[in-house]
């Protein structure tokens, strides 16, 4: 029996009528379940102005989150819905008879659908295990390739450390050997340094040392023609001799024979001694 007014009596005819339909249909387990919670239809229900009906406690609850009917968003509110007050127990014992007996037949077609399940799943097993196969041999040949390249990685890397190693090893080398010619090449050039200043002090020495045999060989021309003229001559043989001896006496650089009888001393620096000894030296003729 329920207790509604208006359009709200009205429209939840539709819902007695679809309680006596799903009575008579067996195989529908959800005509009166809530369209909130999908929980069978008892207790405290409520219905809204378009007609549906809910539990109250679901309907209330979905009314205050939202303004609208559940099902065809109608616009409503808390107070819109109605509650209903139903007398179904002799209509829920009718109906256990029913859903008894239907009970082994839902039982018998779960499990031919659970067994044809299992059956085409043991049919497509072979195939689903084919590929699983040919999944692992490809898996396993990546696998293989990438050990592969692996290792033909591992052997370039040490290959290249090896020969860096002998780069290094060779640049230090290089270095060694360029260290002992930058030092070789120093010492040579200090070398060539002194070399230089040595050249320029026997350069300067032999224009000087020059200079003074020049001297010494015009001093010792004019001695020679004082000699002649004060000389008799007997004495010309002595002094060609004496001429002779001044020649070589110009001509050398450093100590030597003066004649066959003499030995200078000293070079030209004791020409002037020497010729004043000289027993032909002017003025020593024992002729004059």
């Amino acid at each position: 029996m329920a207790h509604c007014t208006g359009l709200g009596m009205a429209q939840s005819l539709s819902f007695f009528s679809s309680l006596r339909k799903s009575d008579s249909d067996e195989n529908d387990d959800s005509a009166n379940a809530c369209a909130i919670c999908l929980e069978t239809m008892k207790g405290e229900l409520a219905t809204l102005s378009c007609g549906h009906v809910f539990h109250y406690t679901c309907v209330k609850r979905a009314l205050t989150g939202r303004p609208a009917c559940p099902v065809c968003r109608r616009k409503a509110s808390p107070r819109s819905a109605i509650r209903l007050y139903l007398f179904v127990e002799a209509r829920q014992k009718r109906s256990c008879k029913c859903k008894h007996r239907s009970h082994s037949n839902r039982q018998a077609c779960r499990e031919e659908a659970r067994h044809n399940v299992l059956a085409r799943s043991a049919s497509e097993l072979p195939e689903r295990m084919k590929k699983m196969r040919v999944e692992l041999d490809r898996i396993n040949e990546i696998q293989r390739m990438t050990s592969s390249h692996s290792f033909q990685l591992e052997n370039e890397l040490a290959r290249r450390q090896q020969q860096q190693e002998q780069t290094m090893r060779q640049i230090q080398h290089v270095q060694r050997e360029l260290d002992r010619a930058n030092v070789k090449l120093k010492r040579l050039q200090h070398i060539a340094t002194l070399s230089y200043s040595q050249c320029r002090e026997a350069k300067h020495a032999n224009v000087e040392f020059k200079s003074k045999v020049q001297t010494a060989a015009d001093r010792l021309r004019e001695l020679m023609r004082g000699c002649r003229r004060s000389c008799c001559p007997g004495c010309s043989t002595k002094g060609a001799e004496m001429k002779r001896v001044v020649q070589e006496l110009a001509a050398s650089s450093g100590s030597g024979s003066c004649c066959t009888r003499h030995v200078r001393r000293g070079g030209i620096t004791d020409v002037a001694e020497r010729l004043a000894w000289h027993p032909y030296h002017p003025g020593s003729c024992r002729n004059v």
